[in-house]
């Protein structure tokens, strides 16, 4: 499940801690202070916010990214990062996640129910990842497809001082990025059963669609 920039509160309960009876802090050269209910639940808001930080790490999808790239910027973000409303994002995912929506299967389902503005993609939670036909990988598949996403994160660690929206650039891609997304979405088609050669976008699409449906049914 995806999270539009919010995090889902965890089963677990905040350790209980020694609570101060009251906050002393200097406020424009005078003594501020606060009462202890006040301090609870200061105290209680940073314990809770503290622990997020630290289980958390979390797949980044910006929510508009421009029309001319053939994959969305994905990333993995570092727990003590915080993102703005700009950005989708999806708690404790993993490399399977991660190599499945930087896919070209991803990204041919994006580009066809995803909404616009202007000519860039708009990245909705509920239409785009909600409403996405996951596989049913056997375990060498979903170990095949985290060893090509892996591949993915090291192509880019070949370059340190770019930013992703210039290894995303269409123009100036590096041929060792791109090499990797291809091997990223053989091992990802691989999981879906589809004819490699044979499969087109348009292709993909029908086929996501097809199993979008049996799903649906098998819900009902």
């Amino acid at each position: 499940m995806i999270f539009n920039h919010t995090i889902n509160r965890p089963s677990w309960q905040v350790t209980p801690c020694i609570i101060p009876i009251a906050i002393h802090t200097k406020l424009n050269g005078s003594i501020e202070t606060y009462n202890i209910l006040d301090a609870f639940v200061i105290h209680m808001i940073f314990n809770w916010i503290t622990v997020c930080i630290e289980m958390y790490r979390y797949i980044a999808i910006p929510e508009v990214s421009s029309g001319g790239r053939r994959y969305i910027p994905i990333g993995f973000l570092s727990p003590d990062i915080i993102c703005s409303n700009k950005l989708q994002l999806i708690p404790d995912a993993g490399l399977y996640e991660f190599g499945i929506l930087t896919s070209n299967v991803h990204m041919a389902w994006m580009r066809v129910v995803c909404g616009r503005l202007k000519s860039d993609y708009d990245y909705s939670a509920k239409i785009v990842h909600n409403n996405f036909p996951w596989p049913d990988p056997s375990d060498p598949q979903k170990a095949n497809i985290e060893k090509t996403a892996q591949g993915i994160l090291d192509a880019r660690a070949l370059y340190p001082d770019a930013s992703l929206a210039d290894l995303y650039d269409p123009l100036s891609m590096p041929p060792e990025l791109r090499k990797a997304h291809q091997a990223n979405d053989r091992a990802v088609m691989q999981a879906y059963g589809m004819p490699i050669k044979e499969t087109d976008e348009a292709a993909c699409v029908a086929w996501l669609m097809k199993l979008y449906q049996e799903k649906v049914n098998e819900a009902k």
